[in-house]
């Protein structure tokens, strides 16, 4: 099955930080954002975000609607405690603003095709 179809009947999402956020996040899917970052991973993540959540939805609403559980000592129990509290709370409103505030729905391949054009693509 494809994100296109799960995402639309999903109750709870495992996910994490990236763009994936983002999908699940336009969805309205309560989700908890965990990982265990490499050193090199959490060097490069320090060095170019500021300070604040990690999760794009987070960042951008710039409030905490996704949990974050992130670090080398983040394991299954920790995981499976805010999947669970993600899962008995309201999430009801908590996305407020969220599509308005990423643009008109053709932003994003609005951005992708100033970014890789497809004249240059032909020239491949």
């Amino acid at each position: 099955m494809s994100p296109e179809e799960a995402l639309p009947r999903a109750a709870l999402a495992l996910t994490l930080p990236g763009t994936a956020t983002l999908e699940i996040g336009l969805q309205g899917i309560p989700a908890v954002v965990a990982a265990r970052p490499s050193a090199l991973d959490a060097w490069i993540a320090g060095r170019r975000l500021s300070g604040g959540p990690y999760a794009l939805p987070n960042r951008i609403l710039g409030r905490m609607v996704y949990p974050e559980l992130l670090g080398p000592d983040v394991g299954a129990s920790e995981i499976a405690r805010g999947l669970f509290e993600a899962s008995s709370r309201s999430f009801d409103g908590a996305m407020e603003g969220f599509r308005v505030l990423l643009g008109p729905e053709d932003a994003s391949d609005r951005i992708v095709h100033a970014l890789f054009p497809p004249e240059a693509s032909d020239r491949g």
